[in-house]
């Protein structure tokens, strides 16, 4: 008996010294495959296949099998470079990427790929977004060329406009298909590729007066229904734009616990339940729900191994059962916000004294409404409401002046509408029901 009474404490110990926050995230293993030193993008394609992109090569995952495609320098249908930044999928299933050297194409019947490193003479490099756009063309930048069109019909390239003055980093490119156009995001502003009128517009040249078209920096640019998000890192704020009443409808400024200047931001990716996921370049890591302003920050904990791989992020995917893949430098970090891996349950919460000694030593499930029955270690017999966190504390037969409550509750054990544990020297029988 006094053995397991020892097992319950260092377990009861352990739970409350390293029980998290409510969120919880498996880690991707090495030996599954999916791993480079940098997760830079995912796709999930129309086949099925999650294509991610990181900083040592292209990996194609089934499920089961992962499949590495990396440069060779002698073979022309590899693709162009091992950094692969941005992907997509156009309306024919051809799979697009955007690396460090031009953009790529997957033939999915040769298993090969055709690249575009040049236009003209001059290298493509740094090629950090690429869109699959809605009018059939592929829309992609490079950080020193600028901002392009491929007309896929006709096999041509076309930059659009002279190149930006500090270029288009990446979560820099948006399709806006309520306003017809592209959403640019640069350090020099926000620009807008209007599809009607063929023309770049940002603060230098705005005759419709749009309020978000400012020379402030502009970056980590994504969509959530009909509205823009993105970072304004001369502000330091979260901007949301709706594109149908086209104005600002609600700014937030996530700051850092911990960290002065916390905000030069990254990435912001939109779950399904509108909520954000949001880093920035210092490692200050945010979650978001928008429509209630509730901000918090993620650390990452060497000693808990389900926070998150690092505290920054390039990119997020979310799969039809709600489970969210955070790429990081680190890895894949997957969230379930649903079905979480565990849940906390707090007693001491609703029960404070249980912090004064050995808290909770035995535990029962009841079969007839899932309510636990908890055995304490000198505060008595503990019924719990996990739904509804209420409980209702037992007092025991065998409590005394110095045992208010009764002696330590262990081995619950449920039989019929009984309830049988041991205290002190005897076993005691409770009446669930009367």
């Amino acid at each position: 008996m006094k053995w397991i009474f020892i097992c319950f404490l260092i377990i009861s110990n352990i739970c409350k010294a390293q029980m998290p926050s409510a969120f919880q995230f498996k880690q991707i293993k090495d030996e599954e495959g999916l791993l480079g030193n940098v997760i830079n993008c995912f796709l999930q394609d129309k086949d099925g296949f999650l294509w991610i992109g990181t900083y040592d090569g292209l990996k194609r995952y089934s499920g089961e099998h992962t499949d590495v495609f990396r440069t060779n320098r002698r073979d022309s249908t590899s693709i162009c470079n091992n950094i692969v930044h941005d992907i997509c999928e156009d309306k024919s299933g051809r799979i697009w990427f955007a690396t460090n050297e031009g953009i790529a194409v997957f033939d999915k019947q040769k298993n090969s790929f055709r690249n575009i490193s040049k236009f003209g003479k001059s290298p493509l490099s740094g090629c950090f977004n690429i869109l699959c756009g809605s009018d059939g063309n592929i829309w992609f930048s490079s950080f020193w060329q600028g901002f392009f069109k491929y007309d896929v019909k006709n096999d041509k390239l076309e930059k659009i406009g002279q190149p930006l003055k500090n270029g288009i980093i990446q979560n820099g490119l948006v399709e806006d298909k309520i306003n017809k156009g592209i959403w640019i995001g640069t350090t020099e502003g926000l620009y807008f590729y209007d599809f009607r009128k063929k023309s770049l517009f940002n603060y230098l040249k705005n005759p419709d007066n749009i309020e978000i078209l400012t020379q402030n920096e502009a970056v980590a640019l994504t969509l959530d229904q009909n509205q823009l998000i993105y970072a304004d890192n001369v502000k330091g704020e979260i901007i949301f734009y709706d594109l149908i009443k086209n104005k600002i409808t609600k700014t937030l400024k996530p700051e850092s616990k911990i960290k002065q200047n916390s905000f030069d931001a990254a990435t912001i990716f939109a779950d399904k339940n509108h909520h954000l996921w949001f880093s920035t370049w210092n490692y200050s890591f945010f979650y978001i729900e928008p429509e209630n302003n509730k901000i918090v920050q993620l650390f990452h904990d060497k000693s808990k191994p389900t926070s998150i791989a690092s505290e920054f992020f390039w990119a997020g995917w979310q799969q039809k059962d709600g489970s969210i893949w955070i790429g990081t430098p680190a890895g894949i970090s997957i969230h379930n916000p649903d079905r979480s891996f565990y849940n906390v349950h707090d007693i001491s919460e609703l029960y404070p004294d249980l912090d004064e000694e050995f808290g909770v030593i035995s535990f029962a499930e009841d079969s007839s409404d899932g309510s636990w029955w908890l055995g304490t270690s000198f505060r008595g017999l503990i019924h719990y409401f996990p739904n509804a966190h209420s409980l209702k504390v037992i007092n025991l037969p065998n409590k005394s002046s110095i045992l208010p409550y009764g002696g330590a509750v262990s081995n619950l054990r449920e039989f019929g509408n009984y309830l049988f544990f041991l205290s002190g020297k005897a076993l005691y029988r409770y009446d669930r029901k009367n």
